[in-house]
């Protein structure tokens, strides 16, 4: 996913700040940087990053020095700029007091010309609490006063979510997929055909396998004429034709069949009227089933 998302760059943004009075005005906006992703991804080897996917199918990679377990202290100056690759509005802050802003060549320069140069990017409790809870608990590290080290890193699998053949389950997650498998298998229907052509299409699209398997997913779910059981196993057949691997599938309560990936951490879900959807998986009494399911969105090409 690191090469097909957006890096967050420092430079790359759009020229005029947006006209948010607060922090929480902008985050109100359903393109605001803290709102609506639904996976993340923390990279495993440097350049350090979070990339984030969204439910509406952008994405974006944010560099791990631009995050602080501590919010400033102080007054400050707080800017809302559009990054121009992925569409985020994202927080920039400094202290009023920084000595770059006494800077005696910025003297001839507008405000709004000295807040675009010198006012970076910043994610912390405040600005982007959901984002640095996601990295704080989620994945083992530590932030002190703007530094972050990477304590620990043990990601099931950090390029596919989980969907690759050598993802692995916890030990809740292993249980519980295989009490899905032994709750019975779906009785299959054949999914070849809108497998071989939906696989054809999306195969060629310049994004990562599993952009493009969420995409198959997406059209296999506005197919019309087809059942839930085959489209579930279209999706299966699709997954294998990328190089990725369904944990488990089982018949669920109103008619749903779940597809859930091999670290039982996300899942698809196929509902009884034939509309696929994605999301997170949760755990009770060792039973697996997903969490606040989301249309899969059209990719941003």
């Amino acid at each position: 996913m690191a090469n097909t998302i957006p890096a967050m760059i420092p430079g790359l943004f759009e020229e005029g700040l947006l006209s948010f009075p607060s922090v929480a005005e902008a985050s109100r906006d359903p393109l605001y940087v803290d709102s609506g992703f639904i996976l993340d991804q923390l990279s495993d080897h440097a350049p350090w990053t979070l990339s984030l996917l969204y439910g509406d199918g952008g994405g974006l990679s944010i560099p791990l020095e631009l995050m602080s377990f501590e919010s400033l202290k102080g007054p400050k100056l707080t800017v809302f700029r559009r990054h121009k690759a992925s569409g985020r509005i994202i927080p920039c802050q400094i202290l009023q007091d920084d000595p770059s802003l006494r800077d005696s060549s910025l003297n001839n320069l507008s405000a709004e010309e000295v807040m675009r140069r010198l006012v970076p990017p910043r994610f912390d409790p405040v600005l982007t609490p959901s984002i640095i809870a996601t990295v704080n608990l989620e994945q083992n590290i530590f932030l002190t006063l703007g530094f972050l080290k990477v304590i620990q890193l043990q990601l099931l699998n950090p390029m596919l979510f989980g969907w690759s053949a050598a993802a692995t389950a916890d030990g809740a997650g292993s249980i519980a997929l295989r009490a899905l498998a032994r709750r019975g298998a779906v009785v299959t229907a054949d999914g070849t055909t809108p497998a071989a052509r939906v696989g054809s299409e999306v195969s060629s699209l310049p994004v990562n396998r599993f952009q493009q398997f969420l995409e198959a997913a997406r059209r296999i779910s506005l197919a019309g004429g087809v059942s839930p059981s085959a489209k579930a196993d279209a999706i299966e057949a699709i997954a294998q034709k990328l190089g990725l691997e369904v944990g488990g599938r089982s018949a669920m309560q109103g008619g749903r069949i779940l597809l859930v990936a091999k670290d039982a951490r996300t899942a698809l879900q196929v509902a009884a009227d034939g509309t696929v959807s994605f999301g997170r998986v949760t755990i009770n009494g060792g039973v697996l089933d997903i969490v606040e399911p989301t249309a899969i969105r059209a990719l941003k090409l």
